[in-house]
């Protein structure tokens, strides 16, 4: 578990790409900045719960790759700075209970 959020940080989140074996990842309300669609989380693997709201995380689309996760319950993306459409198609294998993307431009 990694909880970051609420702290005013500045950067970029990409150190965190490293941490293969993370599962929860709480890092909202800061001012993070970095691009979702460059693989960020891409390695990540065992992720059940994501946080990065309220962040400045870029994205010319949602990753597809983020709805392949077979652990991922949570992922919370909204207020940032993504833009255009969901993956054409969401495996139903998916155990996504909550996604959240508002306060984008998708």
């Amino acid at each position: 578990t990694l909880a970051i959020d609420e702290n005013i940080l500045t950067g970029d989140l990409s150190p965190v790409a490293s941490m293969t074996r993370l599962q929860y990842l709480y890092a909202a309300n800061n001012r993070f900045k970095g691009r979702l669609d460059g693989g960020l989380l891409a390695n990540l693997t065992h992720l059940v719960e994501v946080d990065v709201s309220g962040n400045s995380l870029q994205a010319s689309s949602v990753p597809g790759y983020l709805f392949s996760r077979p652990s991922l319950r949570v992922l919370d993306l909204h207020d940032n700075k993504i833009t255009g459409t969901l993956p054409g198609a969401i495996p139903e294998n998916t155990v996504l209970q909550y996604l959240s993307l508002r306060a984008n431009s998708i």
